[in-house]
């Protein structure tokens, strides 16, 4: 492996161990970005100031592909990312505590610097930890959104960069092909790729249990016969288990190989809600709090309701089909904003007229104090699932 001044990626110095089979000399690197301090502290670090992230590669990577030479650095480099994920655990809870938006804005943007730090360098633990960055960035981002007060213009850079181009396919089958050590994954879309999986779970259940391979040859699952490649790295595929109530965070990941998750992880959920209620506060220039009727609109509706209760039919409020008042106002001010539907357009007015639905929950959510990012809820659900 090269190296650059003295160091493998950023590490500062570096500690000679004896290979455990061939006794060659294998450097173990010491990481200078901390995980630990006050949230300032953490996130004012310059996370490129010694070059690219390190290269964490799962537990799978390390027990089955890593010489003998690699795996003290490979270890060492995995505890180090557990450690940062633990660190990242804390962040909802102190950005809540931040006294000012502008120095909510500020960690925002920093948990964005420390996404692009991560996700720049190809790893299993990469494309884990620059989830939950990004995640984290977003639900900090989420009620300075909702915060009519707080100039939407000053937040648009951080809004531009929430998207994370990194996670498409390419990127993906990269990181999935480095830790099985193979070009196991070329796929040209999503479909083909979850196909992968699904034909390597099937290899897993025959060869885990020592039966013939001959027959799964012919096998066949959504499409065509399993390839050799998948074959010869069924043990690549093995599942894994979160273990009853154990949260499915990132830690988890971390410690498990939970390949399937990662190659199919397409969007973040809090990215897309935090956008969608971006654009809804963009297109109708707040959060409603109740329909808006004209005049003219009322009085019809009455004369709509008069004529009907002659006829002894009861007619029920709009407001009646959703949670509350306000969900209602939140329908009625972002329908007002689409073009109106057309055979032609039916389609796609439907889709725009659907993402209401995801600014509601993201605006209700930050309303009620409840966390945007997946980790917290998964913990939250976890540990309801407890006192049940």
């Amino acid at each position: 492996m090269r190296f650059r001044g003295g160091r493998i990626l950023l590490v500062i110095t570096c500690a000679v161990v004896r290979g455990v089979a061939n006794d060659e000399p294998a450097t173990v690197p010491v990481i200078h970005v901390r995980t630990s301090g006050a949230l300032p502290d953490f996130l004012g670090q310059r996370w490129a100031v010694d070059g690219p992230a390190p290269s964490i590669h799962s537990k799978w990577h390390v027990l089955y592909f890593s010489s003998a030479t690699d795996r003290p650095r490979d270890e060492a480099v995995m505890e180090w990312a557990g450690q940062m994920a633990g660190r990242l655990s804390t962040v909802p809870r102190e950005l809540a505590l931040l006294g000012t938006s502008q120095e909510r804005l500020r960690a925002v943007t920093r948990l964005l610097d420390l996404t692009d730090w991560l996700s720049e360098t190809d790893g299993y633990g990469n494309f884990l930890l620059a989830l939950r960055a990004n995640d984290l960035a977003a639900s900090g981002l989420g009620p300075l959104v909702a915060d009519v007060t707080f100039p939407l213009a000053e937040l648009e850079p951080a809004l531009k960069r929430l998207p994370p181009a990194w996670i498409g396919l390419a990127g993906r089958e990269r990181m999935l092909n480095r830790e099985v050590g193979a070009p196991l994954f070329n796929e040209t879309n999503a479909q083909n790729l979850a196909q992968a999986f699904a034909q390597g779970w099937v290899a897993f259940q025959y060869l885990s249990t020592d039966k013939p391979r001959k027959p799964i040859l012919s096998r066949v699952v959504n499409g065509p016969p399993i390839p050799i490649a998948i074959l010869d790295h069924w043990q690549f595929f093995a599942p894994e288990e979160t273990g009853g109530l154990i949260p499915f965070t990132t830690t988890t990941r971390l410690n498990g190989n939970y390949f399937h998750w990662s190659g199919m992880a397409s969007i973040i959920r809090s990215v897309d809600q935090v956008i969608t209620l971006a654009d809804f506060r963009r297109a109708v220039g707040g959060f409603p709090e109740a329909r808006v009727y004209s005049a003219e609109e009322r009085a019809r509706l009455d004369k709509e309701i008069a004529d009907y209760a002659a006829r002894g039919i009861k007619v029920v409020p709009i407001e009646s089909a959703y949670s509350s008042p306000r969900e209602a106002a939140f329908y009625q001010a972002w329908e007002a904003t689409l073009e109106k539907p057309t055979k032609a357009n039916n389609e796609e007015y439907n889709r725009k007229l659907n993402r209401a639905a995801a600014a509601w929950g993201a605006f209700k959510m930050i309303s009620e104090g409840a966390p945007l990012d997946s980790d917290s809820q998964a913990e939250a659900w976890a540990e309801m699932n407890r006192v049940r």
